[in-house]
């Protein structure tokens, strides 16, 4: 399953760019490593991103998950989270369900919301973890508290259905109206 990455990689190559726009994107890449030999958590997410998209450098997924677990292990919860990702796509490394739980349990609990919103998602499927549909509805609602619109929705079909929470189309149409606000078009107008 492809993951959706908003806002933090747009947001951190933007910053990057702003306070480096004057370098290539091979300067840029040098600055990143240099940056994670210092101990910087995110300037070793952001190495994993240029490494994962061919930025500054070759492609090499295998190194690029290797400085996200680095950057979470120093901290960065979007670190853990990207880690996750790979983790559960099996990007650069073999697919590792239950690694990628660990991983996406990590960025939650630091405020990544996306991590939260795979991770609710793993719940729901029982991919890497036991189903668990309360597990699920909490961590929906967590990444929706952190602004991830795909994360709104899922709280919403949550309430929806009474999977993990009580049934209460209020509460739906209210995080479908939030998802709709942060830009999630495909909820906008939903109502159970």
């Amino acid at each position: 399953m492809t993951k959706q990455i908003f806002g933090f990689a747009g947001l951190v190559i933007l910053l990057w760019a702003q306070s480096a726009s004057a370098q290539t994107e091979t300067e840029q890449f040098r600055a990143a490593m240099e940056g994670c030999n210092q101990g910087i958590p995110p300037a070793c997410t952001l190495l994993g991103y240029f490494l994962e998209g061919g930025i500054g450098t070759e492609v090499n997924a295998t190194e690029a998950t290797r400085f996200f677990r680095r950057g979470c292990d120093l901290g960065d919860p979007q670190g853990c989270g990207f880690a996750g990702i790979n983790y559960d796509d099996g990007i650069g490394v073999e697919e590792d369900n239950p690694r990628a739980v660990v991983f996406y349990n990590q960025g939650c609990e630091g405020g990544d919301p996306q991590a939260c919103s795979n991770l609710g998602n793993m719940y729901l499927r029982g991919e890497g973890a036991a189903q668990d549909d309360v597990r699920a509805a909490n961590a929906f609602r967590q990444g929706c508290e952190g602004e991830f619109p795909p994360a709104c929705a899922n709280a919403g079909l949550m309430f929806e259905h009474g999977r993990g929470v009580g049934q209460d189309q209020a509460q739906a149409i209210a995080y479908y109206e939030k998802a709709c606000d942060l830009g999630y078009r495909s909820v906008c107008g939903r109502t159970p």
